[in-house]
């Protein structure tokens, strides 16, 4: 797990656009944090699923790092341009809470996925 725990850390970050569709989409995603600041306000454009065929092509997932910066409650929401709809929509938000934070290195992982990091390492 300890093997797996590294690799998602060093192709995920903190926000994540993923376009599940296959056709491409472009908009905007936005994050507020728990004081009211927007810390996130970017424009994207993110190619369609890649299906097994594409094999050697490179993704296009849009990545922000450092935007969870502190515990509370954030506000993150998705806005598609109107040639981006999925089924008529081009609006999205939810909260995301974040507790405790902890800084290991470069980075900043919730506590409880540092606790299970260091349980992997020992499992080791």
């Amino acid at each position: 797990m300890g093997v797996l725990n590294s690799v998602a850390e060093a192709i995920l970050k903190d926000v994540n656009v993923i376009n599940g569709t296959a056709a491409e989409r472009s908009g905007s995603v936005t994050v507020v944090g728990p004081d009211g600041e927007t810390l996130l306000s970017e424009e994207f454009t993110a190619a369609p699923q890649e299906d097994e065929s594409s094999e050697g092509e490179t993704s296009s997932t849009p990545t922000y790092e450092d935007v969870f910066t502190g515990s509370g409650e954030y506000t993150v929401s998705v806005s598609l341009d109107s040639g981006s709809a999925i089924d008529g929509t081009t609006d999205a938000a939810g909260s995301v809470a974040i507790a405790t934070t902890v800084a290991t290195g470069p980075e900043c992982r919730s506590e409880g996925a540092a606790d299970q990091s260091q349980a992997d390492d020992q499992d080791a």
